[in-house]
């Protein structure tokens, strides 16, 4: 991460009750739906270390690249995943297991 921006959120994460403690996402334009996150990537403005690794591989480094250099693309291909996203069902007891920890299956239930 980009040390001086590091230092900007630390200081933006402090709030003197600690009763909101979070900073956006994306730090440039936080209230519009729009590519600048990839630009953040690019520029080592990410809070999370998973966001930066996507410059660590050549297959995503250039999905990033992409994204960010393309704006109406990216907008097509978000449509595209929203609306299959909204395909997918929703599982409840009845259809499928809600588990209690996602990475684990449930117990049986024995009565």
């Amino acid at each position: 991460m980009n040390p001086p921006f590091a230092t900007q959120l630390k200081a933006n994460c402090t709030s003197p009750t600690g009763a909101d403690n979070t900073v956006a996402q994306d730090y440039k334009t936080p209230n519009q739906l729009d590519n600048q996150y990839y630009w953040n990537v690019i520029n080592h403005k990410v809070l999370f270390a998973s966001d930066a690794a996507l410059l660590k591989s050549g297959d995503t480094a250039g999905l990033v690249y992409a994204a960010a250099l393309f704006q109406q693309e990216w907008e097509d291909r978000f449509g595209k995943a929203m609306v299959k996203m909204g395909g997918v069902e929703v599982k409840t007891a009845a259809i499928g297991e809600i588990r209690k920890k996602c990475g684990y299956v449930n117990k049986p239930y024995s009565g």
